[in-house]
């Protein structure tokens, strides 16, 4: 009974991460028919970049507070908790807003070398401070409801920001065809909206009674050896955008970036799921053999998701182009499955994440191994961008991912060994390789049919599993129990 409530109640946590994140993290691949059907791809390629830079912007100006936001909750508890919630929001409003004046200052000096064909003014300066209203306000918010499990209250807050966009965006880029520049400024105005709203909620949540400079520290001790991790997942998921905007064309990179966006629903879904388990990582007791094997089941269960969902998108990438973008944007085709094929690596790598981080609260190494893995992308990139264009970009992050997923997994193992189902869980890899590699390689010889083709592979998914002996006993008396009472109502 317990096992069964657990899973259930990540099952609605999930749901409503998933939602929450497709408002939060999705709003760039809800808005791409948008997108595609009002810029064109040189508008595109700018505004990518543009949101590339406030993704980083966003990892630097919080200074791991984030992470330490996530963490502590854990660790203090009652007013001390409020107490240490109003010092970091303190040092959020404060810090990046001075780092920002200091830029201004300059006229963007760091980010105008940084790029070749996106201006400062007004690209870049939208970018900045739509970032710090992001980080200043709405982190603590988001954070302590990820942790607490308040997965409602944290849908809400991102459908706040995403209906902002959303609106802000048909009236400035749809009605008023102000393009890219539009587009940028709806989030900037979005980003304002959500400010006032999640001050209501800091105010809930933190106190500036109490507050200590240790408090401050103990949050930067924490949340500072994870920025080269944050800048280092900035590089290998992002990284590739800013190298493409010096070797080919905006055009190219918009393609680029259009495909780029379909394949990273993977990472809606598995950030989805992981928010949902993030509670049951950081409450899990280490000595408790019952609640370990607990959590390796639900690891099985989250793996067997994310992979199939891989599959799915890889299988029918072409359709996925076709529909949400017109013909212009049809050469990101060619980047999807890899882009896939990244994110899947990045989705099994978060459970091994979780277990150093919140389980046994070891970040000393995260961020050398993820800055590895880094410097290894944008190596690549620089090494096949020149020779073959925006494959080169999407072949580099599916390599990047590969490597960090397996340096966390060895370090997890290294530091603390889950009874994870191994058995279980590389039945589901196989299964999901050999259905897309059949149908990818009939459909090459039949073309005409290729649809048809694919879709019959996906078949082949569920036989593997199913020959394969994924099912324990339980699911399958379960799986009846469930198909059985569906027969019988549809009986009477």
């Amino acid at each position: 009974m317990r096992k069964r409530g657990t899973l259930f109640e990540v099952a609605r946590r999930t749901l409503a991460y998933g939602i929450g994140d497709a408002f939060a993290r999705g709003t760039n691949l809800i808005l791409l028919p948008v997108y595609a059907a009002l810029l064109s791809p040189e508008e595109y390629g700018t505004l990518s970049i543009a949101l590339v830079l406030g993704a980083m912007l966003n990892m630097l100006l919080a200074f791991g507070m984030n992470g330490a936001a996530l963490k502590f909750y854990y660790g203090f508890e009652g007013p001390e908790r409020k107490s240490f919630y109003g010092a970091i929001w303190v040092f959020l409003l404060a810090v990046p807003a001075c780092l920002l004046l200091l830029v201004e200052l300059s006229g963007g000096f760091p980010l105008r070398q940084m790029l070749l064909h996106v201006p400062y003014s007004p690209h870049i300066r939208l970018t900045l401070w739509t970032a710090y209203a992001t980080v200043a306000f709405v982190t603590i918010p988001r954070e302590v409801f990820r942790a607490s499990g308040r997965s409602g209250a944290y849908l809400l807050l991102n459908a706040a920001g995403f209906l902002s966009i959303v609106g802000l965006t048909a009236l400035l880029v749809a009605k008023l065809r102000l393009g890219a520049e539009g587009a940028l400024q709806a989030r900037l105005y979005a980003s304002i909206v959500l400010a006032l709203i999640a001050v209501s909620i800091v105010w809930r949540v933190a106190s500036l009674r109490g507050m200590r400079v240790r408090f401050v520290r103990t949050a930067l001790g924490y949340g500072v050896p994870l920025i080269p991790h944050y800048l280092a997942h900035w590089s290998l998921g992002l990284v590739d955008r800013v190298i493409l905007e010096r070797f080919v064309p905006l055009a190219q990179v918009g393609i680029y970036s259009a495909g780029y966006q379909i394949g990273a629903a993977m990472l809606l879904a598995s950030g989805a799921i992981n928010n949902a388990l993030i509670p049951l990582f950081g409450r899990a007791n280490r000595s408790d053999e019952g609640a370990l094997r607990m959590l390796a089941r639900v690891i099985t269960y989250y793996v067997l998701a994310v992979s199939t969902l891989a599959l799915v998108l890889s299988t029918f990438a072409r359709e996925f182009v076709m529909i949400l973008t017109p013909d212009a944007y049809q050469q990101a085709v060619q980047v999807v499955p890899l882009v896939v094929l990244g994110y899947l690596f990045l989705a099994l790598y978060y459970p091994s994440m979780n277990v150093l981080t919140l389980m046994a609260g070891k970040t000393r190494f995260v961020g050398a191994m993820t800055g590895f893995a880094a410097g290894g992308n944008v190596a690549l990139n620089l090494w096949l961008i020149p020779r073959i264009g925006i494959q080169g970009a999407a072949v580099s992050t599916a390599i990047a991912f590969a490597c960090l997923f397996l340096l966390v997994s060895v370090a997890s193992n290294c530091t603390l060994r889950l009874p994870l189902e191994y058995k279980r869980i590389g039945l589901v890899l196989f299964a999901v390789l050999a259905s897309y590699v059949a149908g990818f390689l009939v459909a090459q010889r039949a073309p005409a049919h290729s649809l048809w083709i694919r879709s019959a592979s996906l078949c082949l998914y569920p036989v593997i599993l199913l020959v394969g002996g994924f099912l324990t006993d339980v699911e399958k008396r379960f799986l009846a129990r469930v198909l059985g009472g569906r027969c019988a109502r549809r009986t009477k």
